[in-house]
């Protein structure tokens, strides 16, 4: 009953990939129906005014907070992946030399320049020695990805996503990024009490943690929302994408994918 059902309200960065949210947060649906997801999607800025007058639980975010930033937070990182580029078959064809340097001879689809990403992977290619011809920019990777499926151009995709990816569309695996790492973490407010639905996350019930100050992930329940299958959900999400994830996705990310991305705390 949505009259009775408790709100877990959470604030989502728009770069951050929205099937590796979904598997994040899939627990606080499919374990318990005592809760209700509500997503917000937005700037890390947005989210964290926001969250500063408790319109939010918590923050998923692949951005650090800013150092001396208004908002008094705490920070606990949830995992880290790999990076790999991948493309749709009718564009690896195209390629004749071997990763990287094959992406000097594909259109690239890449995240938008005032994200974190794009500075690192531009860093990246300059180290590689990399003239890259982008095809586009996106500050959605949900839309990044879409263009990907439709051969328009590589693209950069965590690891943790590679088989689902894989298997839901024609795409081939070009090669691992080497030396960058992805890190996604969860804010809360300092001293704020956690929601019950925290210890959904850690694979518990509610009130299994009563009084606890901030918003903890277990690594055990994390592995399991990353490589568990994508069944019917519901939840509120005032992105259109985000909503189409939590919705209906029907994909499968194989114990391969989360084998290969490193650093579960």
């Amino acid at each position: 009953n949505e009259n009775t059902c408790q709100d877990f309200r959470v604030g989502v960065t728009n770069t951050l990939n929205k099937a590796l949210v979904f598997r994040l947060l899939k627990p606080v649906l499919t374990e318990s129906a005592d809760f209700r997801l509500v997503c917000q999607e937005g700037s890390l800025d947005q989210l964290l005014a926001e969250l500063a007058l408790r319109r939010l639980d918590v923050i998923i975010s692949d951005t650090p907070v800013p150092a001396g930033h208004p908002v008094r937070v705490s920070s606990r990182k949830l995992f880290e992946s790999g990076l790999v580029f991948v493309a749709h078959q009718k564009v690896a064809a195209r390629a004749s030399r071997p990763f990287p340097q094959c992406l000097e001879e594909l259109p690239v689809l890449l995240p938008g320049k005032e994200t974190l990403l794009r500075g690192r992977l531009d860093a990246w290619f300059d180290r590689q020695h990399l003239q890259i011809r982008s095809a586009g920019e996106f500050d959605d990777s949900a839309l990044m990805t879409a263009f990907g499926w439709e051969a328009v151009g590589a693209f950069p995709l965590p690891i943790a996503l590679l088989a689902e990816q894989q298997a839901r569309a024609d795409l081939e695996l070009l090669g691992t990024v080497d030396g960058l790492m992805l890190q996604y973490s969860a804010v809360t407010v300092s001293r704020h009490a956690a929601h019950d639905a925290d210890c959904l996350l850690k694979g518990g019930s509610p009130g299994d943690y009563p009084g606890r100050s901030t918003v903890q992930f277990c690594s055990g329940a994390l592995s399991s929302a990353v490589v568990s299958t994508t069944g019917g959900a519901t939840g509120v999400a005032t992105d259109s994408a985000a909503g189409a994830v939590v919705g209906g996705s029907t994909g499968t990310a194989a114990g391969a994918a989360a084998g290969a991305a490193p650093g579960w705390p």
